[in-house]
């Protein structure tokens, strides 16, 4: 992300580049436990890589553990989650497309429109 080499990063990625830049890995870890769900997690959901995150605030209601993705409260148990993603590749595609399907049920602009729609119609009786 921005200003990252100035912690050892490897820096601000540009849009253009980030899905070929992102197939090269096998999950997204997101350390986050005090805030809701983060862009990137939504972004990584969508292109089909595997969460694995704390299972707090907004995070525990999008990932299923176990099923969409890998969120626990304790890190342990995710860091576990994260070797086994790095042995086994058809368990991180699996655990990826469902997290894919997820997102798109969730986060999806059809899903947005529809429920925007939906609200218009109810007020004013449409």
């Amino acid at each position: 992300g921005m200003a990252a080499e100035e912690l050892g990063g490897i820096g601000d990625i540009p849009h253009a580049q980030l899905p070929a830049f992102a197939a090269h890995y096998r999950f997204l870890f997101s350390p986050i436990r005090y805030a809701s769900l983060s862009l990137a997690v939504i972004e990584a959901m969508m292109t089909g890589i595997p969460v694995v995150a704390f299972a707090t605030a907004e995070m525990a209601t999008v990932i299923e553990d176990g099923a969409n993705g890998y969120s626990d409260t304790r890190f342990e148990r995710l860091a576990e989650c994260m070797r086994e993603l790095l042995r086994s590749p058809s368990l991180a595609r699996d655990i990826g497309q469902a997290g894919r399907r997820r997102a798109q049920e969730r986060f999806s602009i059809e899903r947005f429109s529809a429920d925007w729609d939906a609200a218009l119609r109810q007020v004013t009786g449409s």
